[in-house]
Formats: C-alpha cells, sequence, structure tokens
C-alpha cells in the first residue's frame, strides 16, 4: 500500500499542469516542483520511481545531506543504479524516474496502463491484484537470507543524530 501523509491536492486532471504546492520530504520532490514552474499527476509516477530505487537499493535516488546539494542532484545528477538489477528493473526505474514529465511513463494518454504493460511486470496479473486474490508468499523456516558483502556504491547511514536533530511530525506553530 501506498499512501501520500495527507499531502495529496484533489482535483488534478492533468498530466503536466494543475498544482503549484511545494510540499512534502525533500528527498522526494520531483524535478518540476523544485522549478516551480507547475505540476500535475506525472510527479505520482515519479514518486513511484523515487520509492521503487529505495525499495530496491536502500536509499533514494539522489540522496544528499546538504539540502542545496540533493536539490541539484534531482535536478542534475546521473542516476545511480546497482547491477544487481534486473534489466527491466533498470529500465523502469528509468522510465518513472525521467525528469521531463512529458516524457515519463505513466505520464501519457495510457496513464497507470502505461506503467502496469512495463515488461518488468510481466508476471503479476493486474485482475487478480484488483479482486484482492493474491496471496502473500510465506518464507519457510529454511529460507536463508544472503548477507550482501559489498556495496555497488557508498550509501550513507541514515540514522546520524544530525539528521534527525529538530525533526518532528508537528508543524512549528502547533508545537508552541
Amino acid at each position: 500500500m501506498l499512501t501520500d501523509f495527507g499531502l495529496s491536492k484533489e482535483g488534478v486532471q492533468e498530466h503536466y499542469s494543475g498544482a503549484r504546492s511545494f510540499c512534502g520530504s525533500v528527498a522526494y520532490l520531483a524535478p518540476e516542483m523544485l522549478k516551480r514552474c507547475g505540476h500535475g499527476k506525472a510527479v505520482d509516477w515519479y514518486l513511484l520511481g523515487v520509492v521503487m530505487y529505495e525499495l530496491l537499493v536502500g536509499q533514494p535516488p539522489y540522496y544528499a545531506n546538504d539540502r542545496e546539494e540533493l536539490f541539484n542532484n534531482i535536478q542534475k545528477a546521473d542516476l545511480k543504479l546497482p547491477t544487481y538489477i534486473s534489466h527491466d528493473g533498470i529500465n523502469l526505474l528509468k522510465a518513472l524516474l525521467q525528469r521531463n514529465p512529458a516524457k515519463r511513463l505513466g505520464s501519457g494518454k495510457g496513464d497507470a496502463e502505461e506503467i502496469k504493460a512495463h515488461p518488468y511486470f510481466t508476471d503479476i496479473d493486474w485482475n487478480k491484484v484488483k479482486e484482492k486474490q493474491i496471496k502473500m508468499p510465506i518464507l519457510s523456516r529454511k529460507t536463508r537470507f544472503i548477507k550482501v558483502e559489498h556495496n555497488v556504491f557508498e550509501i550513507g547511514s541514515f540514522l546520524e543524530q544530525s539528521h534527525l536533530a529538530g525533526w518532528s511530525f508537528a508543524e512549528h506553530k502547533i508545537q508552541q
């Protein structure tokens, strides 16, 4: 299940325009949001790419400790893709993390159907997903987890105190 934690905007029908808000976690902002030129539904497909990348790699795609560096990375840095991700997975991530919203997978007339038709999802029966007929795989007690002995590229620490200092769910004016 994906959720937006209350930061969604209703009534946005266009793929590339319709909203001008600037909210959300900074590592998850789409390039068009940083440009503040307006954005639409294509942002959702970019964010799907960010979440998929983080699930596969362990951190957001353009992560940096410094906010300005992070924003610059989102707009200009090369996308680092570990070699352990499948060819179809790499292709899907590149298509979802496309900086130009007009070229981003899912931004065409097909909307979500474009994404569902991607080869990465070949083995998924979307009708069974819709009808909640997919059973979760159960790991047997014999299942072994493989220890990864090397980093494909350096991944920063998310638990450093500098990342958490002064952070709160509550808006500043609510805390007072």
